[in-house]
């Protein structure tokens, strides 16, 4: 599924690894070291996992990782770069048994528990949007008001004809101004008009 650059590529990420800042509650109880989830961010790709780690060198460990973020070329299209909007194949890994001779495996259980938070994530918003936009639960304080998510866009103007052809919107913006000056005239006349009549009456 990956390019032979692409492998190449992270093998060389992989050879020097740079971490953000780590942070974790690490629990200690019955001769085993507990890990609760927790992602990594390095420079090679971000991992989510979560485990435990007996004193005797048993482990049983998760990994779950976005295939995208093994790429080492940003996916381009002809109006420029993809950004990367979060969702995409997710790779769910598990590792446990002995240390020096695990047993690595799909973990389809882990996938299985994110595809139903991922079901309720969605119920939810589609709640929130009803009630947004209809009123719908409007009493039920557990239902939130639905809060679109901004995102950035290419926006693409287009103009047909020679370049030396005038913008219709700006040719439509001096025509409502040009009328508004001429509006203003006639109502100044009108007025200079008014204070010059000589007011008299006929008995």
């Amino acid at each position: 599924m990956l390019k032979k650059r692409e492998i190449e590529a992270l093998d060389g990420k992989l050879n020097n690894i740079s971490f953000e800042t780590l942070e974790n509650t690490i629990f200690i109880k019955n001769s085993t070291i507990r890990i609760p989830s927790m992602v990594i961010e390095s420079s090679a790709l971000d991992i989510t996992t979560e485990g435990s780690h007996t004193f005797n060198n048993y482990i049983d460990y998760k990994f779950s990782f976005r295939f995208r973020e093994l790429k080492s070329v940003k996916d381009e299209s002809e109006f420029g770069e993809v950004v990367d909007d979060g969702t995409g194949v997710r790779v769910w890994v598990r590792m446990f048994g002995p240390l020096d001779n695990p047993t690595i495996e799909w973990d389809k259980q882990s996938k299985k528990e994110q595809a139903k938070e991922n079901r309720q994530e969605a119920k939810n918003e589609a709640f929130s949007i009803l009630k947004t936009e209809f009123g719908f639960k409007k009493n039920d304080t557990t239902v939130k008001q639905y809060i679109p998510k901004t995102q950035q866009h290419e926006e693409i103007r287009m103009q047909f004809g020679d370049e030396d052809e005038p913008d219709p919107v700006e040719q439509k913006k001096k025509k409502e101004s040009k009328l508004l000056n001429n509006i203003r005239e006639k109502t100044q006349k009108l007025k200079n008009n008014q204070q010059n009549e000589v007011e008299f009456e006929v008995e």
